[in-house]
């Protein structure tokens, strides 16, 4: 039988400390909130080389003021990442049942306890997320390898995918105004490098959100709490920390809230003056559940002969943004408009006199670019691209820009990938909207445009 090893923090102090939803069962037979939900992993079977899909995890509800717990998954092989809808009603998660080849997603009813599928995928699928419409985000491994993209499935099981870069695109969650924020890293002359994306839930305006030093990598699902403070955890070979940025100005609000060669941390979710972490700790071989305050983290509570991998609330939060979309799914293509100017605050090489768009290992085209340095191009969407500065001669004058895509229909601007992201263009007019947007969705040759 699994029960309370021990808990270390008295109730009061939790209260304090910003851990009074947790203090009490609410009396509405309906609603679940006032409790934690956590992953948990048995100290016999190894869990380090998968955190992503362990072999035997399973997902409980757990009242700190009864000490009670309920196993919610008993039918699956193994089952993680439960979060909990946003009137604290459903939880979604990932996990694996008998005779299934992989991992789907599954929505669980808190009241009544019934389990229904949502996915049905060749593939494993993982790290599902809420939207305000009930929509569910998650990373599937599409190509059953190494790396995952984003797909969205609506509550009538239709599926869509968002991402389409050659990259891993893992661990969304949901900002405040609507939009998904995702850890995202692919490989580079420099090595993997890991940042943070943001893009609206019909996978527009994807963009550069927030960036790390290149010798950290992140790690598990970032939270925010309703103050727009963003909650992640960052590791390199040596050091685990938790940090935050502030949604305003992510890059520029950079703060470490604990930094400890001694902890390597699973899992963060804000409370309002304190964290709730999980943990493990040198010499220590159980993975425990904590809280990280003043920038101490204190055990809260371990299990017996188990581990804690995830932990967050099963509370009513307020309903993010619902952003609309004029996303036309029947369409082949999207527009794209780069807005360059050589000069101060430049954007385009000096030298820059056309583009080549690239496709995987193809190229599409070369377009010339106007004399204000712009472009107005329509390319195929929901295909990885990159655009490769050039000069006269057609030779790269600078590096490629990361991959990007556009979705059918969508209409994109481009201040470009090497310049600064708090960068606002000047207000006018590019002189390539003047005309019709140059197809390179027709042939692969090098096309004619305008000429500098």
């Amino acid at each position: 039988m699994l029960r309370i090893k021990k808990i270390l923090i008295a109730i009061p102090v939790l209260i304090m400390l910003g851990f009074a939803s947790l203090s009490f069962i609410s009396r509405d037979s309906e609603s679940s909130e006032g409790l934690i939900l956590a992953t948990i992993h048995p100290l016999s079977d190894d869990f380090s080389d998968d955190l992503l899909y362990p072999k035997s995890a399973r997902i409980i509800q757990y009242n700190l003021n009864t000490e009670q717990f309920v196993e919610l998954t008993p039918d699956f092989v193994s089952a993680r990442g439960g979060e909990a809808s946003y009137d604290g009603k459903k939880v979604v998660f990932t996990g694996i049942q008998q005779n299934q080849e992989h991992w789907q997603i599954w929505e669980l009813d808190l009241n009544s306890k019934d389990v229904q599928q949502m996915s049905y995928l060749p593939f494993n699928c993982t790290d599902p997320t809420y939207l305000p419409d009930g929509s569910i985000v998650f990373s599937g491994q599409e190509h059953n390898n190494d790396q995952h993209a984003l797909f969205v499935i609506n509550p009538q099981q239709e599926l869509k995918k968002l991402t389409f870069h050659p990259a891993e695109d893992r661990h969304a969650m949901i900002l405040q105004d609507g939009r998904i924020m995702v850890n995202s890293s692919a490989d580079s002359d420099s090595g993997q490098q890991s940042k943070q994306l943001a893009l609206r839930p019909d996978g527009t305006k994807v963009m550069l959100y927030h960036t790390t030093a290149p010798e950290n990598t992140l790690f598990g699902q970032a939270a925010e709490r309703e103050d727009n403070t963003i909650f992640y955890i960052s590791t390199t070979d040596e050091v685990s920390s938790v940090n935050s940025f502030h949604h305003n100005d992510p890059n520029a609000t950079e703060r470490v809230w604990n930094k400890d060669a001694d902890i390597q941390y699973l899992s963060v979710y804000p409370l309002k003056d304190s964290l709730l972490v999980t943990y493990t700790k040198k010499g220590d071989n159980q993975a425990k559940l904590g809280l990280l305050y003043n920038g101490a983290t204190e055990e809260l509570m371990s299990y017996d002969n188990h581990h804690v991998l995830e932990a967050s609330m099963i509370r009513s939060r307020p309903l993010p943004k619902i952003l609309p979309s004029r996303i036309e799914e029947t369409d082949d293509n999207g527009l794209l408009l780069g807005i360059g100017l050589p000069g101060d605050g430049a954007i385009m090489e000096q030298s820059t006199r056309k583009i080549a768009v690239w496709s995987d290992e193809k190229k599409l085209g070369e377009v010339p670019l106007y004399s204000d340095g712009s472009y107005y191009i329509e390319v195929p969407s929901n295909t990885p691209l990159k655009i490769v500065q050039m000069d006269s001669n057609s030779n790269a004058v600078a590096d490629a820009s990361d991959w990007f895509w556009v979705k059918p229909k969508e209409r994109r601007g481009c201040i470009g990938c090497h310049a600064d992201q708090s960068w606002v263009p000047d207000n006018r007019v590019p002189m390539s909207v003047s005309e019709k947007p140059v197809d390179i969705t027709l042939n692969m040759n090098d096309l004619t445009g305008h000429v500098n």
